[in-house]
């Protein structure tokens, strides 16, 4: 993120990352950085299940997403979302899995904890992607 090609990206990401812990936490003043690494699928390429410990939020900016491209799949794994639909049917906030369709140049942020993965890439084309991590800075008291 530190490269001048990914300026524009990176300030688009903290003007994001910004908005949503204003949402979140308006009355916390986190200091953090954006860590990023690059993620290339190719044909039949995949991410497992996973989150992102230790991060504050996270986050994913699609570069080329070729048809056929997976889709980014999101698992809650609180309790109360898991045992939800067993309780006599679908209620707010209770679904346990939701899907996200990428497309080029869409950014999706979301809670670092959120379980998450991307289905099997089915095109000759790479499918690029941008991960991204605010890592709370340590401020010197």
């Amino acid at each position: 993120m530190t490269l001048p090609e990914f300026k524009p990206l990176f300030t688009e990401c903290v003007k994001a990352f910004n908005a949503v812990i204003k949402v979140v936490s308006p009355k916390r003043d986190y200091r953090y950085t954006l860590e990023a690494w690059a993620n290339v699928n190719d044909k039949d390429g995949f991410n497992m299940l996973h989150c992102h410990p230790g991060a504050l939020m996270s986050g994913v900016f699609y570069l080329t997403v070729p048809e056929g491209s997976g889709v980014l799949s999101f698992r809650d794994p609180r309790l109360g979302t898991v045992l939800g639909p067993f309780h006599g049917g679908e209620v707010p906030n209770s679904s346990h899995e939701k899907t996200l369709t990428p497309r080029e140049g869409m950014l999706a942020l979301f809670p670092n904890w959120l379980e998450h993965k991307v289905e099997p890439h089915g095109s000759d084309i790479p499918r690029v992607s941008i991960a991204i991590n605010a890592q709370q800075a340590i401020v010197p008291v």
